[in-house]
């Protein structure tokens, strides 16, 4: 027999074979095709610990020194349960905050589920968890770009041109800014803000900004909705020398499939489509539904879980008006200004 006869797929913990005939000389022991590293071996009694595993019910394999394997007729196999049976809504925006469940079994309290990612495109970052439901909030994996201070100037040589100037990414993407000057004076040196044109080399006063010039420094800021975005330096010393540029954030032309993953560490949950949803309501309580998913169609794969990144289903602010508050209030900034 063995004991316990089922554990998580991080594994952990000891696994009690008992048997007969198992020798004085140690063997070795696999529970599927994973090894168990042994702690006591017997004539009656081994020990060992419970390797990591995926999803399934797995033979306990025992091989004794000079007689080969013992026989495990009848002995129950090793079952792990780490498993998704479905995932609600199946279609969502193209910019992430879509909130989904997800169901399964073997999630524990999440404390052990190191990711749970939509393709390359997103991440869903948990709001709650039981051992047989997720609820999580879609969110874009962003890249980062880097520009720095290497570019030429045709005047003044190398250090006062962003390399590269002109930058160009999706939602969720974030640029980093980094800049050295090897200089002595106090009044030379780089920042960098946003600014509300090409021709414009002032901070505009609502978007980003690295604060006062100096020599070395960095800014990095994530940009979440398409549009233009310019930026620029202030004067970097005595004469009208700035450094501006400009950002496009391009927004996703088509609609994206992209397969489940719900992993611990390296072990990634098994599908299982034929279970099914447990048919308990799913309702989104904080907010009101408007519109329905109808304009997406969810994907149909037979062999696994996905959600489609739909670009009829993104929000487009179009204005931003204050209705109620101080007279001279100002609308925040949110990324989308332009």
């Amino acid at each position: 027999s063995i004991s316990p006869t089922s554990g998580s797929p991080l594994g952990g913990g000891v696994l009690t074979i008992t048997g007969s005939a198992l020798g004085a000389k140690w063997g070795s022991v696999l529970v599927g095709d994973e090894k168990c590293n042994l702690l006591t071996w017997m004539d009656t009694k081994i020990t060992c610990t419970i390797p990591k595993n995926n999803h399934g019910q797995h033979s306990v394999y025992v091989s004794v020194a000079a007689n080969g394997y013992a026989d495990t007729t009848g002995v129950d196999k090793f079952t792990v349960d780490f498993k998704v049976t479905d995932i609600t809504p199946r279609v969502g925006s193209s910019l992430g905050g879509t909130r989904v469940r997800i169901e399964g079994k073997g999630f524990g309290n999440c404390s052990d589920v190191s990711s749970i990612k939509l393709g390359d495109l997103m991440s869903c970052d948990v709001d709650e968890c039981s051992d047989t439901k997720i609820t999580c909030t879609t969110k874009r994996i962003g890249k980062v770009i880097t520009t720095n201070n290497g570019g030429k100037h045709p005047q003044y040589g190398l250090g006062y041109v962003w390399n590269p100037k002109e930058i160009t990414i999706q939602p969720g993407d974030s640029v980093k800014w980094l800049w050295t000057l090897t200089t002595k004076s106090k009044t030379t040196g780089i920042n960098v803000h946003q600014t509300d044109s090409s021709s414009s080399n002032e901070y505009n006063g609502k978007g980003f900004s690295s604060g006062e010039k100096k020599a070395s420094g960095g800014l990095q800021e994530t940009f979440t909705a398409p549009g233009t975005y310019f930026f620029s330096s202030d004067s970097v010393f005595g004469v009208d020398l700035f450094m501006p540029g400009k950002i496009t954030v391009v927004g996703d032309a088509a609609d994206t499939v992209l397969d489940l993953e719900v992993n611990m560490t390296d072990i990634s949950a098994f599908h299982d489509l034929a279970t099914g949803a447990s048919g308990d309501a799913f309702s989104q309580t904080d907010c009101t539904v408007v519109d329905t998913f109808t304009c997406a169609t969810a994907p149909t794969a037979a062999d696994k879980f996905q959600f489609k990144s739909a670009t009829c289903l993104t929000p487009d602010v179009t204005s931003l008006a204050i209705s109620s508050g101080p007279k001279n209030a100002s609308v925040p900034s949110w990324g989308f200004e332009d």
